[in-house]
Formats: C-alpha cells, sequence, structure tokens
C-alpha cells in the first residue's frame, strides 16, 4: 500500500538517499526502528548498491518494481559486460530481495574491486540541489565504481562514511581539488553508460566492438589474434598519470603494466571483469560512449545501411570541431590527426567552408635544410622544427629521411632523455625523503619506477636504498 508520506525521487537519486529522505519528511524518530522496518529491514543493512528491499520499497513509493530496478540501482552499470542470460538472472534476483550473493555473481569478490562502505558526493552538486529541491542527495552516478570526480563542475568527490543506524546526506561543504582531464574523461564515459537507456546489447557486441577497434588499428595478426606486446604499450602510453588516481585505478594501472588487463580481458572473457577494467580498456579505444555504441553495433549498421567502411568514417567525423581548430589557427596536419582523418580531406572540408588555410611552403633552400639537419640531430621534434622555420612537417621530414642514421640516433637521443628524466624523478624524491623503503618510492614515483625497472633495472637497483632484510623469528616450540 502506498504511503502519502514517501517523497518523490530527485533525478540519478540513490535507494539509500531516497530512504534517508523519507525518514526525515516522515518526521520519524528512529531510523531503524521506524524507517527500515516499513521496508522489512531488521537485521540487515540499508544497502546501496544492490537493496533486498525493492519489493517493499515499491510498494510503498508507488513506483514501478522494474523502473526501480533500472533507475534506481547499479545492475544497468553492468549489462553490456555480461550475457543477458545473467543479467535477467540479476534482476530477478533483485524483484524476489535474494540479494545476499549478487557481489560474488557479478565478479566484484573475484576482481577484488567493491564498492566499499564509503559515500561519495560533490561539494559543488550538493550546494546546487540545496538551493533547487530544499536538501542535498546522494547521486546514484557518484557511487559507481571507478567515478573518482564530478564531470559536470570538474572537481574531486569527496567521501564520508555509510552510517547505518542514522540517516545521513551530503554535507553542504568541503575542499574543491581540481580533476586532470584524463581522470574526468573516464568519469564521463562511466555516467554516459549508466544514462543510456538504449545499451541493451551484452558482452558479445562489446568484445566484438573491441575486436572492429584492434582491427582498425593494426594490433590483430592476419589469423585474428591480438597483437598482446603491442597493445600493452599502448595502453601503458594511454593510460600514463593513472597510477596518480584514487581507488581503483592504481589497482588497474598496475594490471596494465604487468600485461595481465588485456591478456585476462580477453584470454578470459567468459569470466565476469569489472566494468571499470572495461572502461579503462573503451577509454583508450574509442573517443567517447556513442563512438563506442557505434563500434558495438556495427554489424548491424552494415546491414541497414550498405556504405562503404571509408563513408562511415566521414560520417562519424567531428567536423564542426574540426574546422574550429582551423579557424583557430591549427594547423591541416594537426586538425587531421585529432578528427583521425587524412590531410587531404580536411583540406578540402576547409575550403568549401570558405575557411583561410595557412598553407606553409614544402620547399626550402639548402641553407635551412643545413639548419633543420642540425636541428634534427640533436633530437628536436620535428612539429617544433616546422614552426621555428615556418615550414611544413612534411618538408622536415623530407630531410629526416635523406639520412637513413638518423631515426635510430634520434630514438637513442629520446630514450637517454626519458632514462634521466625518471632517474632524476626517483633520486630526487629519496633525497626528499632519506627514510622511505623501496615500497615507499615504488608508490609515489610508481610510473619513473616501473620505467626504470623495465628498461634500466641495474640503474634503478643503484638509486634504491638498501633491501630491508626480513627478520625470522624461531617458532616457540611446543611442550
Amino acid at each position: 500500500m502506498t504511503n502519502q508520506l514517501f517523497p518523490a525521487p530527485f533525478p540519478d537519486e540513490t535507494v539509500y538517499s531516497w530512504v534517508c529522505r523519507f525518514h526525515f519528511f516522515a518526521a520519524h524518530a528512529d531510523f531503524k526502528r521506524d524507517t527500515l522496518r516499513k521496508l522489512g529491514i531488521r537485521d540487515n543493512r540499508p544497502a546501496n548498491e544492490f537493496p533486498p528491499y525493492l519489493k517493499k520499497l515499491s510498494e510503498l513509493s508507488g513506483v514501478n518494481l522494474d523502473q526501480l530496478i533500472f533507475c534506481f540501482t547499479n545492475a544497468h552499470y553492468f549489462q553490456p559486460f555480461m550475457d543477458q542470460i545473467m543479467y535477467g538472472e540479476i534482476c530477478e534476483k533483485l524483484k524476489r530481495g535474494d540479494t545476499s550473493s549478487l557481489q560474488s555473481r557479478i565478479g566484484a569478490v573475484a576482481n577484488r574491486i567493491t564498492p566499499g562502505q564509503l559515500l561519495k558526493y560533490c561539494p559543488l552538486c550538493a550546494e546546487k540541489d540545496a538551493q533547487q529541491f530544499g536538501t542535498s542527495y546522494w547521486h546514484r552516478s557518484h557511487q559507481l565504481v571507478g567515478v573518482t570526480a564530478c564531470e559536470t563542475h570538474g572537481i574531486h568527490l569527496l567521501s564520508v562514511k555509510r552510517n547505518t543506524k542514522t540517516p545521513q546526506l551530503p554535507p553542504l561543504s568541503g575542499c574543491i581539488h581540481p580533476s586532470s582531464l584524463l581522470e574526468i574523461r573516464l568519469c564521463k564515459l562511466i555516467k554516459s553508460e549508466i544514462f543510456d537507456n538504449d545499451a541493451q546489447w551484452s558482452k558479445v557486441d562489446t568484445y566484438q566492438a573491441y575486436f572492429n577497434r584492434l582491427g582498425e588499428m593494426e594490433l590483430l595478426t592476419q589469423s585474428g589474434r591480438i597483437k598482446q606486446k603491442q597493445l600493452k604499450e599502448y595502453l601503458i602510453q594511454h593510460l600514463d598519470g593513472m597510477s596518480e588516481f584514487d581507488y581503483p585505478y592504481p589497482q588497474v594501472f598496475d594490471a596494465a603494466l604487468d600485461g595481465k588487463l588485456s591478456e585476462s580481458m580477453f584470454y578470459r572473457a567468459a569470466c565476469n571483469h569489472q566494468p571499470i577494467k572495461h572502461f579503462v580498456f573503451i577509454s583508450a579505444l574509442f573517443d567517447s560512449w556513442d563512438d563506442f555504441k557505434q563500434s558495438a553495433n556495427i554489424e548491424e549498421i552494415k546491414e541497414d545501411s550498405p556504405v562503404t567502411e571509408q563513408q562511415h568514417h566521414l560520417q562519424s567525423v567531428n567536423w564542426y570541431e574540426g574546422l574550429k581548430m582551423i579557424s583557430e589557427g591549427k594547423s591541416l596536419r594537426t586538425t587531421a590527426l585529432f578528427l583521425g582523418t587524412t590531410v587531404s580531406t580536411i583540406k578540402i572540408k576547409a575550403q568549401q567552408n570558405n575557411l583561410a588555410i595557412d598553407l606553409r611552403p614544402s620547399k626550402i633552400t639548402e641553407l635551412i635544410e643545413r639548419a633543420i639537419w642540425r636541428k634534427l640531430v640533436v633530437g628536436v621534434k620535428t612539429q617544433d622544427i616546422a614552426d621555428e622555420f615556418n615550414v611544413s612537417v612534411g618538408a622536415v621530414e623530407k630531410v629526416l629521411t635523406k639520412h637513413v642514421w638518423l631515426p635510430e640516433l634520434r630514438k637513442r637521443i629520446w630514450y637517454f632523455e626519458k632514462q634521466k628524466f625518471h632517474a632524476k624523478r626517483v633520486s630526487d624524491f629519496i633525497d626528499e625523503h632519506p627514510d622511505a623503503t623501496r615500497n615507499d618510492i615504488r608508490k609515489k614515483v610508481k610510473s619513473s619506477y616501473y620505467w626504470l625497472y623495465k628498461h634500466e633495472k641495474e640503474l634503478l637497483y643503484q638509486l634504491l636504498p638498501k633491501r630491508v632484510k626480513a627478520i625470522y623469528w624461531p617458532r616457540k616450540s611446543k611442550k
């Protein structure tokens, strides 16, 4: 029977937040005795991710049970990364209230990645909600594993420990710390998925999208197998800096460094991998969630519209952003690289829109060629040389190809620059923290530590302090 005192839900609100507001709205004296018992909760805690009291909540609030599962739980968060039989089983368990084994069923226990007992909130969102709705509330999208920043305001989420005995809503104050672009991009990707009502595909379609994109990137062999070594290097390059983020990103980045992320994702595809691993993988391979969706439904698109692959690609290019970059003075090469198209294509598109193109000279004099050669010998980037002499990058690369030994020399120069940079980071940290152990150094300067461990292990061990010898105490003999 519907309770007239039960408030209407807010946009993107969690079930726990809704129950807390019901407690305040109904002016109940005791949260556990009065509010939770109305939902049939006696000994259990008011779960946030997979609540067992949805059937009773549906009766009290008047909201359809299927709508509660889709809009107020995290079941939809897992849907694209599991088969539909299992997804249907999870929904049935939520309807019956049999949720005690769901964390294990979805693979959270095996993956050792769980949401924990913390509630996350954005202080700016809480203030905005209080002004708009009269109270702050917990956002469902903020509680998802992997969401560590507010995509709307670009700041880190704050967290408080969830109290099971008393109701709590987000405070209206807190420190504001800006987030990095990579972190915001990952959080935006997750938020796009949870609010995508059309995402009805399953794990089979998701892996088909992966293989389609890996094939486009030439990371598949002729027999269709994945080039794991090249894929591992690609992931490390695109996920650099992720080790500095909050949980669980350092754990996922460690798996990428060891090559276990890509290997487990494909060699153990039958297992349930936590969505955050998929989102990290998607962020490295695709530009956005819409880009991933298009690749996931590529077979269906080909059947409906018999156009060529090149036409599909041209339709997906963000021409508005590309033309905006050219109007701001960006080069054709930079713009084409950003859009994933050719220089000639973007040139034609710019001319069709009457945009002035700054074409740099492709032919150079002997004197300038000699000066360019000197820059190339010391390892200066071709783009920087082109900007300095106001010529095209192609003209600089022509000079580079005349000397077959130059590319290898430049690679060695860049390698030693990287070695010097990472060694300095480690040594500077040791100088600032003379009592730091090897494990402390590995955690604080993780990217430099692992780069040296992979490429210059001997140098790394020369920089590190001596290993602390373990002391084994003799066991007491039983009398």
